[in-house]
Formats: C-alpha cells, sequence, structure tokens
C-alpha cells in the first residue's frame, strides 16, 4: 500500500438500517480493486459545517489514495435528528451504533471491498460511537478514535477490542485531555494493543501540521493493522 496521489472517485449509495434509507458516501481508488474499507463516522455537527465537512472529505480522500476503499456514513439520517444534545445523545447512541454496524454488513457485500479488513474512524461523537461498535461487532479489525470518549459504562464491561489509535488535542475544551488518558489506561489494563498522540496546544479540532500528522498516523496506522 505505497501508492500516493491516485486518483479517487466519489460515489453516493444508499442502504437501508432499522427500515430507514442511509445515505452512505464512497471514496475509492480509481482502478476499483480489492482493499480494505474504512468506515468514517463524523462528529455531531460535521455535516451541517462546511468547514467540518471539507475536513472529512479530505481525510475520507487521502485515506483512499492510499489504497482503501472509505465510506463516509450519515448516521443521523436513522433518527432524523438535526440538533445534537445530550437529550439527543442518550436516547439515540445505540441506534446510531446499530446503523453502523449496518452499515459495515452492506460494505461487505462490496464486490471490491476486503470484508475481513475493516476499520473504523470516528470523531468526537463519532469517536465514542466507533469505539462501542468496535467494543460490540468483531468484525472490526482496527478503531481509530480522534477526540472521543470512552463511554462511563464500557470501562467495567470491556474485555477486548481491536487495536486503537487515539488522537487528542492537549487543550481540547470539549472532550478534555483527561478521557483520552482514561481509555489508555482501560486499554493498558485490558492489554489491548494500542497507539496515541496527544497534540500540544490543539484544541477540538486539529489545525495546520496537527491536522496533516493526524492523517499520516491514521493511514500509518491502518496500514499495520489492516492487510
Amino acid at each position: 500500500m505505497d501508492n500516493y496521489n491516485i486518483p479517487v472517485k466519489q460515489f453516493q449509495n444508499t442502504f437501508y438500517s432499522g427500515s430507514k434509507l442511509i445515505i452512505l458516501e464512497q471514496f475509492s481508488p480509481d482502478d476499483s480493486l480489492r482493499y480494505p474499507a474504512v468506515v468514517l463516522v463524523h462528529g455531531a455537527d460535521g455535516l451541517r459545517s462546511k468547514i467540518l465537512n471539507r475536513g472529512y472529505y479530505n481525510i475520507a480522500k487521502t485515506i483512499a489514495e492510499h489504497n482503501y476503499h472509505v465510506f463516509l456514513i450519515h448516521y443521523l439520517d436513522r433518527t432524523g435528528t438535526k440538533k445534537i444534545n445530550v437529550r439527543a445523545i442518550f436516547k439515540n447512541f445505540f441506534i446510531w451504533t446499530k446503523t453502523i454496524s449496518d452499515a459495515i454488513s452492506y460494505i461487505q457485500s462490496h464486490p471490491h471491498v476486503d470484508g475481513k479488513n475493516v476499520g473504523v474512524l470516528g470523531f468526537s461523537l463519532g469517536a465514542s460511537i466507533a469505539i462501542v461498535v468496535a467494543f460490540q461487532d468483531p468484525r472490526v479489525k482496527a478503531v481509530l478514535e480522534c477526540s472521543g470518549s470512552v463511554p462511563s459504562w464500557m470501562m467495567t464491561v470491556i474485555k477486548k477490542m481491536p487495536p486503537m489509535l487515539i488522537l487528542h488535542g492537549e487543550n481540547d475544551p470539549l472532550i478534555p485531555v483527561k478521557e483520552a488518558y482514561k481509555l489508555e489506561s482501560l486499554l493498558k489494563l485490558k492489554n489491548i494493543p494500542y497507539s496515541m498522540k496527544i497534540y500540544p496546544g490543539q484544541g477540538h479540532i486539529f489545525l495546520g501540521e496537527a491536522s496533516v500528522d493526524s492523517i499520516n498516523c491514521m493511514i500509518q496506522f491502518l496500514n499495520l493493522n489492516l492487510t
């Protein structure tokens, strides 16, 4: 997987989850050969914000350039949620995790996806969803979480997980960096393989060189764990 800047095609498809039609955006190498898949789980307002939306598209395209099929899931379609708040998260969290698992089932049926090598990449709320999906769904072979947190109930029930990458800003005002260290302690306790990088001076969203470096870390982690 050493090709860089190869052409990437973008498609939009749909699948069903709980009788709801869910949009799925696909970013794939132009030659459409059989490659591992990465499920991208956006944050609370990612697809409503033009700035964040461009960021997700850039990450998806860059990862796809390194010979992965990347799928951005519009998981809020499942609940029709327009505004994210604590109440909405409490009510819908496990519905959203089920939607991501249903997305994995759809993705595995894709003729050019290596269904045995699926990773989940989440940001903020999407990172917490990605962690729970990886815990519940044995088909997930790698989980990458950016600026997220581990749900408190998992602290006592978790036994095993796929390898995990933790990326967090040291000055994150929304999800404090202590959440990253809490997750690290849990993974150490359970002997779960992980990598972690804390970015000094960065907040909830990585900017500048930290943004570029974080994507490089993601690709290196995927190359190591999805083969």
